[in-house]
């Protein structure tokens, strides 16, 4: 009787723990449903809980009853955590992202359930909230120690102060989940501060109960980040199920945590480190009775952790297994211990940067090795769920195909592009600057026109090689840069360093300091350049530089390329002027071109309407930044277009050709 009524229990347990998973479900469409991202121009009230000071603005995060801001205002203020503020504002436009396959600023606002970023204009302060000061006044005493970069990715989970570079090595690395805060560091505080406790109080239910009490704070610290949440529900469950009459399996407590994280923060399912915190975790504990040590679980969080790091990063390191372990027994055993010691010690503060400064060296350089790292083409997230089918299948019934199926899938992942009969031509959304991506059919060739220059959006800064990673580039074939300036060639240096590049083509004419300073890395790396030359053989067609004389200025000097593919006309006209327009028109006999990338950005100096008439473009591609200071494009330019399909980088994005059996398709990656 005793035994039917325990197992009556387990089942009632099972049935309310698959019906909160139900519910958190709904309450992730319902959010879904619901979310907006407001554009309105006006005031409201609400309370600071998070301040960022830059060198010549704040950032500050406001929580109003009904939305929540971030916001931008000049550093000129004595807004604090916690201030209660009545404030006046205006929108500030924010786009996803126009360079397919990179970050969608968008998505991540909306995983931080942030509803509109703004510009305060004026505000005033109406009372204060002591939740979020006394929060404030934690986190301004972390941003005091000199490895408060540390500090707080441990404690309270904010990467804000890792720089982005340190940060991107680490993804690409294969070791970013190290610094998320997980079950393992949970477990190895919370584990340290029980034994603290009761050797203190010397009862059980006294030091549980200061540790909930500890546990809580913790969460309100770090707004209940949700790697964090899950950790801490999870060491709490495990311990309930270690001392409960009731064997329950651990799986079923996940499942509970789960349906407890998507109820309660439904935004979550936006968030990167939802996924791999909670697949890592499911997969370990159905591993858990071969984990016998921290290597295996070191190398099996890496195996499974690698397809999500793939769908996003679109490259893995075959070496990344050996960084892992040696990196996770170095976080785990020395990074986060010193991170808690350090925050009362200025001794452990030092050595704390010392150590860590070194440990993002290793990182950085380790990513630069490129010998080792398989570049796996943007893939359907199908295929990576796929992946995870198969591998719970094998760790279920140790079916030796599953095996096979895992190794097929890879090889495709990897190899598929060549065999992609489609050629592309990329016009890359670099703001205020030209880049231009040829791959020809089955990858036998890539070729990249221009660069662009590097934008100081943090959030676009490695756009350019997280796009070209996701489109399988590694190798670059031909870099040509139709001249010197500098938003036409100020990544040279950086997809150099990046990526291995057969030869560079420069324009006519001397080279300018920027050219020379490529060209050192040039020599460096033994990769030879050209300039002024006339064509190149690229497989079964030709590039021809229609060049005409030497100019006395950088934008006449342009490189202007004319190619066929697939037999569609393209044109790339650099920054060139009417007078080097009139010259190709007296020099080659040009017309119908298909697609002409526009020159000099729809400036009134280029695009004159004798040249336009004669090469009758189909279409007009202008690589133009959104409300630049140059007035670019020029209304006359885009009357002189209008005979032909005009699309934009500032209005359109990232514009993609297609080219296969003689049809041409075109996408774009609209903001």
């Amino acid at each position: 009787m005793l035994y039917l009524r325990k197992s009556k229990i387990i089942l009632l347990f099972k049935l309310l723990v698959f019906f909160l998973l139900f519910i958190g479900l709904i309450r992730v469409f319902i959010y879904k449903l619901n979310y907006r991202f407001y554009k309105d121009d006006s005031f409201n009230e609400g309370t600071v809980t998070l301040v960022n000071k830059k060198s010549d603005y704040s950032v500050i995060n406001i929580k109003s009853s009904k939305k929540n801001y971030k916001a931008y205002i000049n550093i000129d203020n004595n807004i604090d955590y916690g201030d209660k503020i009545y404030f006046k504002y205006v929108n500030k436009e924010v786009y996803k992202n126009t360079i397919p396959n990179t970050f969608n600023y968008k998505k991540y606002l909306k995983s931080k359930k942030i509803n509109q970023v703004i510009i305060i204009t004026e505000y005033r302060k109406i009372r204060t909230s002591w939740y979020y000061k006394c929060k404030g006044f934690v986190y301004k005493t972390l941003l005091k120690r000199k490895s408060k970069n540390y500090i707080l990715t441990f404690l309270c989970g904010d990467k804000s102060q890792l720089d982005n570079d340190v940060k991107m090595s680490f993804m690409n690395n294969g070791i970013s989940h190290l610094l998320c805060v997980s079950g393992f560091h949970v477990a190895f505080l919370f584990d340290y501060i029980i034994v603290l406790l009761r050797s203190i109080f010397k009862n059980k239910i006294i030091s549980m109960t200061i540790l909930i009490l500890f546990a809580l704070f913790y969460l309100i610290l770090t707004s209940f980040m949700i790697a964090l949440f899950r950790a801490v529900l999870m060491y709490f469950f495990s311990y309930i199920r270690r001392r409960s009459k009731y064997k329950i399996k651990s799986i079923y407590y996940f499942i509970l945590t789960l349906a407890v994280s998507l109820i309660i923060f439904p935004n979550v399912v936006y968030d990167v480190g939802f996924y791999y915190t909670y697949v890592l975790t499911f997969f370990l504990i159905i591993h858990k009775n071969e984990l016998k040590n921290i290597f295996k679980v070191t190398i099996y969080s890496f195996i499974i952790a690698a397809p999500i790091t793939i769908y996003l990063n679109y490259n893995i390191h075959f070496l990344s297994v050996i960084l892992t372990i040696v990196s996770s027994f170095f976080v785990c055993y020395i990074l986060y211990p010193l991170s808690f010691i350090a925050v009362v010690s200025s001794t452990a503060d030092k050595v704390l940067y010392k150590v860590a400064y070194y440990f993002e060296l290793v990182n950085l350089r380790f990513d630069k090795v490129n010998i080792f790292k398989i570049i796996i083409p943007k893939t359907s997230i199908y295929i990576i769920i796929i992946i995870y089918i198969i591998y719970f299948i094998y760790l279920i019934f140790k079916n030796k195909i599953c095996i096979y199926l895992f190794l097929s899938l890879m090889i495709y992942l990897i190899f598929n592009k060549y065999f992609n009969n489609y050629s592309y031509v990329y016009f890359v959304d670099v703001r205020q600057g030209d880049m231009s991506v040829i791959i020809s059919k089955n990858f036998k060739n890539v070729t990249i026109i221009d660069t662009g220059g590097i934008v100081e959006d943090k959030y676009l800064k490695n756009s350019t090689k997280q796009f070209l990673y996701s489109i399988g580039v590694k190798k670059i074939d031909t870099l040509i840069l139709t001249h010197g300036d500098y938003d036409h060639m100020g990544e040279a240096i950086n997809l150099v360093k990046n990526f291995r590049v057969e030869k560079v083509i420069f324009n006519c004419g001397p080279y300018n300091d920027l050219e020379q300073d490529l060209i050192k890395v040039l020599n460096k790396k033994k990769i030879p350049y050209y300039s002024c030359i006339k064509e190149l053989n690229i497989n079964d067609n030709k590039q021809y530089f229609l060049q005409t004389k030497e100019y006395d200025n950088e934008n006449d000097n342009s490189n202007v390329i004319y190619t066929e593919i697939n037999g569609y006309k393209f044109m790339f006209m650099g920054d060139v002027g009417v007078e080097k327009e009139k010259d190709i028109l007296d020099k080659y006999n040009i017309s119908d071109v298909d697609v002409l990338k526009v020159g000099h950005h729809g400036s009134k100096t280029s695009s004159s309407e004798e040249f336009i008439n004669e090469i009758n473009p189909k279409y007009s591609i202008i690589s133009v930044g959104k409300n630049n200071r140059y007035g670019h494009p020029n209304k006359e330019v885009l009357d002189t277009l209008k005979d032909s399909k005009i699309y934009r980088t500032d209005q359109d994005g990232s514009i993609m050709f297609k080219i296969k059996n003689n049809k041409l398709k075109m996408e774009t990656c609209s903001p």
